[in-house]
């Protein structure tokens, strides 16, 4: 609005951005780490993700969370983009890129898949699931996070979207955002003793994927 910046500190006017996208997994850390220490061939690895979107890969594919998504090089980045705002206005800012699996298994029928959700009492418009899927997954070359191309392991991806589980406390209702925190979790420990079709759990499959059957 024209301010000098003598002018915006008298008014203490500051300007925060947010970081952009980042692997919010610790997927990406979790391979590095593994093969700098050559561990990485044949790894099992277990990742819980909540978050308020899920994002639909293709728009055929089993959903996912939006950050496991980043790590097939799939979901709000395109090109290395972040993109924000009414098309043709858009922001894109340039991001490192985010992806350290090959897309296939992303977009293919899933190997394995549950879900859960809330039951009768979801209220519209919003989404309250769990959702587990099953990956055969192998690394691309990423510099920037330290992984190499050519691992090969498995992926177990839990998802919990709550989509009125805002990323901080902006609720100044009474009980606000910590209360739905509170039901989220509440709804996973639920969900996750669900039955799907065959009778199987949420928590027998989380068991399995740790290994702990």
């Amino acid at each position: 609005n024209g301010m000098t910046v003598e002018a915006l500190a008298a008014a203490k006017i500051v300007q925060i951005a947010d970081g952009g996208p980042v692997d919010n997994s610790g997927v990406a850390q979790l391979v590095s780490f593994l093969q700098l220490n050559n561990q990485a061939d044949g790894f099992n690895i277990v990742a819980f993700d909540n978050v308020q979107v899920l994002y639909t890969p293709g728009g055929a594919a089993a959903n996912v969370g939006i950050d496991i998504a980043f790590l097939f090089g799939e979901g709000l980045l395109q090109g290395n983009q972040f993109c924000s705002g009414a098309k043709g206005s858009e922001t894109r800012i340039t991001l490192p890129n985010l992806q350290i699996f090959q897309v296939d298994p992303l977009t293919s029928p899933p190997e394995l898949t549950w879900s859960a959700a809330a039951g009768d009492n979801n209220p519209p418009n919003l989404v309250h699931e769990l959702i587990y899927t099953k990956y055969t997954v192998t690394t691309t070359d990423n510099p920037t996070l330290g992984v190499a191309a050519g691992t090969t392991g498995t992926f177990h991806a839990f998802t919990c979207a709550w989509s009125d589980a805002d990323t901080s406390p902006q609720n100044n209702t009474q009980d606000g955002d910590f209360k739905t925190y509170g039901d989220m979790l509440s709804f996973i420990n639920v969900g996750l003793r669900n039955p799907d079709a065959e009778g199987q759990t949420g928590l027998k499959y989380l068991q399995d994927a740790l290994g702990l059957n």
